[in-house]
């Protein structure tokens, strides 16, 4: 009876081992988690750099200041001289002549088109509205009637002459009358056609001094006027370019007055000519 239960309970307890192994291989077989702990990355202590400190002796202070006294400044250092440079010497002189031999390509705008509807003409119109009108010409603002608005009848005649003059002879100066000049020199016309309200004197004098060569010393000065600016303007161009060594003893320095005559005739018979037209 104990032999023949004993080679039974020995196959038991053999399927018994080779499970438990079995099931020990199954649980070795599987993905075992990390149970260890990583401990973080502690720095290394490092030992703590040592700063000199120095301590500045106390500067002086003043009895009865409470403040320190200011630092001197610096001196100022002498700025440099720059030498003059008396002339520039090329080390190759022969890159000049390659330059004047370069010609500048200059950009070809004979393929250029112009676009339909461009007019320069109209393009120059629009731009000279902002433009300035020409300055009118003295014979030109002689024949127009605008000039004529600043009448000023004080110095015209021979009262302001007479009294220039007399100034003249009272610091022992007096010029001499030129009348060959006179003669000589052309009348200011007032080109206009019709007659002014109120007509001009019949001429304008001047003074001038004549130096030792025949020329001018100095620009001729009017002892009267015309009444009007641009008439006595005119007058005084026609002074200025007169030949006085015609006239003139040469080696000496001289003072001489003269007259230029007032055209005022001319106006008169324009006016006159168009009023007998209209009648007619």
């Amino acid at each position: 009876m104990t032999k023949f239960r004993l080679p039974k309970l020995n196959s038991w307890v053999t399927t018994l081992v080779l499970a438990s192994i079995g099931l020990h291989g199954l649980v070795l077989a599987l993905p075992m988690p990390d149970l260890i702990e990583e401990k973080p990355d502690v720095p290394e202590e490092t030992e703590p750099e040592v700063i000199q400190v120095v301590t500045l002796p106390k500067l002086a202070r003043t009895p009865g200041s409470s403040k320190p006294p200011l630092p001197e400044p610096p001196p100022e250092e002498p700025l440099p001289v720059e030498e003059p440079v008396d002339e520039m010497v090329l080390a190759n002189p022969e890159i000049l002549e390659e330059l004047e031999e370069i010609e500048p390509e200059l950009d070809d705008f004979s393929e250029w088109e112009e676009e339909p509807g461009f007019d320069e003409e109209l393009l120059d119109e629009g731009d000279g509205g902002d433009e300035a009108p020409p300055e009118l010409t003295l014979d030109e603002r002689i024949a127009s009637l605008d000039s004529y608005t600043d009448f000023d009848d004080t110095q015209i005649g021979n009262t302001p002459v007479l009294t220039q003059l007399g100034k003249m002879a009272e610091q022992g100066f007096l010029p001499t009358p030129l009348r060959d000049l006179e003669r000589a020199l052309s009348e200011v016309e007032v080109p206009l056609q019709e007659c002014l309200e109120n007509p001009p004197g019949t001429s304008v004098s001047f003074m001038v001094e004549v130096g030792p060569d025949g020329t001018l010393i100095r620009d001729p000065k009017p002892l009267n006027s015309s009444g009007y600016q641009v008439l006595d303007e005119k007058a005084l161009e026609i002074a200025r370019d007169a030949d006085y060594a015609a006239y003139h003893a040469m080696g000496k320095t001289k003072a001489y007055s003269f007259n230029i005559e007032i055209d005022y005739e001319a106006c008169n018979l324009a006016s006159g000519l168009a009023n007998a037209e209209a009648a007619s």
